[in-house]
This record gives structure tokens, C-alpha cells and sequence, in this order.
């Protein structure tokens, strides 16, 4: 049913009008002009204006907990929130992050099929709005993921295109494609604001479904990012799909 609104909005409307306002709530209008959407096709947007659902939140409140299944994905209208991960016996915390206007969370166990790996707990009052899992996937990754085959990589890299590997360093320095740079996912999500908005980077890495996270962070932060066909799986697949019920996000 997504995919058809989608695609009567796409006949329907086209870049030209781009710059018109997508929504009366000043709340969803500012989120959607963000680099968070920079990306999205003008018809994805449309829909999303539709499709996004307001939660006021106050300080204090608990969004997820660490465990617990992902239905839902959480972009911050207003306000802002701390991210936090335990040890995995749940004692002392081990990492923190913060999260503040036009960020979003709750991707990971979404796209990996699992529980969440943080708890975030609101530090101000503020405004979050939500989609399900079938409206990320459909509206948000979907049309954010884009692959290329190793032959066009390697094509682009020397146009100045640049190889970023996300696999840890250990691997990378088994092996790793000539002139690729390493950056583990785990620094990369710390360190994606640094990143040129000017080049365009290809994801480099031997698991599919982190592979789809590094690429969701840098385009989310309104960079070109695409991602390599199978990577350097040992048996490399036709196809890259994730489980999301009855949606999947394939490779073409």
C-alpha cells in the first residue's frame, strides 16, 4: 500500500515544486528540510509528512530500553536525549551519546531484526515524532540505500571517489581493497560530522547489515554515500535483503 502512494505521488509531483511547503506543522517542516532528508525524493517526503506521528515527551521520560524489541523509529523534533549502553551483564554504562534536534534512533534494531542495543531516556521536554517499522523501511531506507558493483567502485575511485571500510581493524588489515580508507563503524558514528560533504563515499565491508547502517548514518547527515555489492562476503549473494516482516530492502 506504501509503495503504491508513493509512487502516485512520484507521477504526480516532481522536483519543480521542491521547494513548496510539504507540512502546516512547523515541527515536521523544519525536520523534513534538514540534511537528515537532504536524500529523500520529493515524493518519499510527501508521504512521510503524511505518515509521521507526534509524541510529546518531558525530561526524564524513557523512549527505549536497552533489549527491548524495535517496532517503532524516533526522529527528535524538539528537544534532546541520551543514548546509553551497559556492559553486556547490564552493570556500569560504557558508552554515551547525544542526541539533539533532527537526530533520529531505533534504526539498528529495525534493521538487524533484534532488540535494541541502547536505552535513551529524554534529558529536556521536547517533541518526537514516530514511524513504524514497515513506513522506515519503505519511506527512509528503502530509497536512501543505493549499491554498486565492485568494477563501478573501483571505476569511481579513481575519479576521486573514496573507499570507506567499516570492518574493524583487525580485519581491514587481513585484507582491504587498495587506497580504501578505514574507519570502524563504531568511530564512524562518532566522527561522521567531520566527513567532506563535498565527495562521495562507497561502504566497504564483509557484513551486509552494518554495511546498511554506516551508509543510513552518512546519508542521514546529507552525505553521497552508496554501498558495495556483496562486499567481501566469501560467498557473494545475488542478493542483500534484511527481514522486516513482509518488506525487504534488496539489492537490485
Amino acid at each position: 500500500m506504501l509503495e503504491q502512494i508513493v509512487e502516485e505521488n512520484r507521477i504526480t509531483a516532481t522536483r519543480d515544486n521542491q521547494h513548496a511547503m510539504l507540512s502546516d506543522n512547523p515541527c515536521i517542516e523544519r525536520l523534513l528540510r534538514s540534511p537528515f532528508f537532504y536524500h529523500l525524493p520529493l515524493p518519499y517526503l510527501r508521504v512521510l509528512e503524511q505518515r509521521l506521528t507526534e509524541r510529546v515527551v518531558y525530561e526524564g521520560e524513557t523512549i527505549i530500553s536497552e533489549g527491548d524489541r524495535g517496532d517503532l523509529y524516533y526522529l527528535i523534533a524538539a528537544g534532546e536525549a541520551c543514548a546509553t549502553r551497559r556492559t553486556p551483564q547490564g552493570g556500569a554504562v560504557i558508552d554515551t551519546t547525544h542526541l539533539t534536534q533532527g537526530e533520529g534512533f531505533g534504526e539498528e534494531a529495525i534493521i538487524a531484526n533484534a532488540g535494541h542495543t541502547t536505552s535513551v531516556h529524554m534529558t529536556s521536554d521536547g517533541v518526537l515524532l514516530t514511524l513504524t517499522r514497515h513506513e522506515y523501511m519503505t519511506l527512509i531506507l528503502r530509497p536512501l540505500i543505493r549499491w554498486i558493483d565492485h568494477s563501478s567502485a573501483l571505476a569511481m575511485q579513481k575519479e576521486g571517489v573514496t573507499l570507506l571500510d567499516t570492518r574493524m581493524p583487525n580485519h581491514f588489515a587481513a585484507y582491504n581493497l587498495p587506497g580504501s580508507v578505514n574507519l570502524p563503524l563504531p568511530v564512524l558514528r562518532k566522527t561522521v560530522s567531520i566527513l567532506s560533504n563535498t565527495k562521495t563515499y562507497i561502504i566497504c565491508t564483509d557484513n551486509s547489515t552494518q554495511g546498511i547502517f554506516a551508509a543510513f548514518i552518512l546519508a542521514t547527515h546529507g552525505l553521497d554515500v552508496q554501498l558495495l555489492k556483496d562486499g567481501f562476503e566469501k560467498k557473494p549473494a545475488t542478493i542483500a535483503t534484511l527481514p522486516c516482516g513482509d518488506f525487504k530492502v534488496a539489492a537490485p
